[in-house]
């Protein structure tokens, strides 16, 4: 089964996450350690980033149902040590 849309999104901001690799502007390698919807790290694993996706909602917005907004909430959390 194919993902779905939020997942995909989802997807894309732990990929984006795991670019914070210490150089540049980057003053930690926080990239090593991304995950989507993991609610906790143990202090050895630190520092990490988790995502996690919301409740996602649907609003039409004209009579024939036509146009869709879908809404989906995220929730980036990073654990320091």
């Amino acid at each position: 089964m194919a993902d779905s849309i939020e997942q995909k999104i989802i997807d894309q901001i732990v990929a984006r996450m795991g670019e914070i690799d210490g150089t540049g502007d980057f003053l930690t390698a926080i990239g090593e350690r991304v995950e989507d919807s993991r609610p906790n790290w143990d202090e050895n694993e630190l520092p990490a980033i988790s995502v996690f996706e919301g409740t996602v909602t649907s609003e039409e917005q004209n009579d024939e149902g036509s146009i869709v907004f879908r809404t989906m909430p995220v929730m980036i959390k990073a654990f320091l040590l």
